[in-house]
């Protein structure tokens, strides 16, 4: 599948100056990502569920987990719980 990306890298271009001075944020494409992958669970609640036995079990929390690297060789994967709840405020509002 390919994405156009070309809206979030000319925002990410415009903006990433006046992001990192005015709130100290590094602007990259994770953010825009991790809002995509939030609204997708959001809409298609079913990716964001669990078989137990012979039932399905849909999770009631949006909870997203990004792998990091490590130097020299490692990995951890901070989990962000509730992430559909948390304060993105420039992000939530998609002006982008």
């Amino acid at each position: 599948m390919e994405v156009d990306m070309t809206r979030i890298h000319n925002f990410i271009e415009k903006n990433k100056s006046s992001f990192l001075k005015e709130d100290n944020i590094k602007l990259t494409y994770m953010a825009f990502l991790s809002y995509a992958a939030i609204r997708a669970l959001k809409e298609f609640p079913l990716v964001n569920s669990s078989i137990e036995g012979e039932n399905i079990i849909k999770k009631k929390n949006i909870n997203l987990g990004i792998a990091v690297s490590v130097e020299p060789n490692g990995l951890i994967v901070p989990n962000i719980k509730n992430a559909d709840e948390k304060k993105y405020s420039w992000i939530s509002k998609g002006n982008f």
